[in-house]
């Protein structure tokens, strides 16, 4: 049981906002995404433990997301119909998406697709940061409310407000046109400031830091920059998050207890890092 529980807890955290970037790219719908991702996580709560853990767990809980979502896309159908191929294929990209070693660049696509559709000009600021939050960060209502410094019934509330907006919209999930991304970029450079934060100082979970918000966020304020050269808040943004990513391997000892800046073993900093926010 434990086993078990502890598996799905680690694969929600890591895996979460893969999966709904997966399932947003086959199926374009932000909502049946979020619903169906979190209704394979329930169900694998349900059946590992009697069952057992399956080989691969992360391919289980694709499939039985996928799946769910061509469920409620048949009932909900209004005179188009999914054909069997149609919906194997739809299961099989779901699951080849989720595995990094093979489609890295997939996997980046879909949740800066996402990135974008919770950015839509439609909603307001604070809905985006909520949303963008929850669904490609992967935080939990509980880190949203610390990380936004709000209570958690009010991050609820902007969840289901914004997702009601969102499907109101309609929104493309193909990457915007210029114009559209110049619209958006101050909400994905908040965002990504967030990520950042929250990597830094994890506010719960078993880990002090999370590297690989860190490396999220740098990743996507880099592309914010490729696709905006002349944006200078995102450079800007840019150097502030590699200089400080430059001294996280002196931040902790070896017991892991946190070293106060002067203390620092300097020798330590990543110098590449450095030369690049420096540049």
């Amino acid at each position: 049981m434990s086993d078990s529980r502890e598996v799905a807890d680690r694969l929600y955290r890591d895996r979460f906002p893969q999966m709904v970037g997966s399932l947003v790219r086959q199926y374009g719908d932000i909502s049946l995404a979020e619903e169906c991702a979190q209704e394979a996580f329930v169900i694998a709560l349900d059946r590992w433990p009697e069952d057992g853990l399956p080989s691969d767990p992360a391919a289980w809980l694709a499939r039985t997301a996928s799946n769910r979502a061509i469920d409620r896309i048949r009932r909900n159908r209004t005179g188009q119909r999914l054909e069997r191929t149609a919906a194997q294929d739809a299961v099989r990209e779901s699951i080849d998406a989720l595995e990094p070693a093979v489609t890295p660049q997939l996997i980046a696509n879909d949740r800066l697709r996402t990135v974008f559709a919770c950015c839509h000009p439609e909603l307001g600021q604070d809905a985006q940061l909520t949303l963008t939050l929850r669904l490609v960060v992967g935080l939990s209502v509980e880190e949203i409310a610390r990380a936004l410094l709000i209570g958690e019934a009010t991050v609820a509330q902007r969840l289901v407000r914004a997702k009601r907006q969102l499907r109101t919209a309609s929104p493309s999930m193909d990457l915007p046109q210029r114009d559209e991304l110049e619209q958006r970029v101050d909400s994905v450079l908040l965002v990504c400031y967030l990520m950042f934060n929250e990597g830094h100082s994890t506010t719960s979970g078993p880990v002090a830091v999370r590297g690989d918000l860190f490396s999220e966020a740098i990743w996507l304020v880099r592309l914010v920059v490729a696709l905006l050269p002349d944006a200078t808040d995102a450079r800007a943004l840019l150097a502030l998050l590699l200089l400080h990513d430059a001294r996280r391997p002196a931040r902790f000892d070896e017991d892991g207890r946190i070293v106060q800046l002067e203390h620092h073993d300097r020798s330590r900093y990543r110098r590449e890092r450095i030369d690049e926010g420096i540049a």
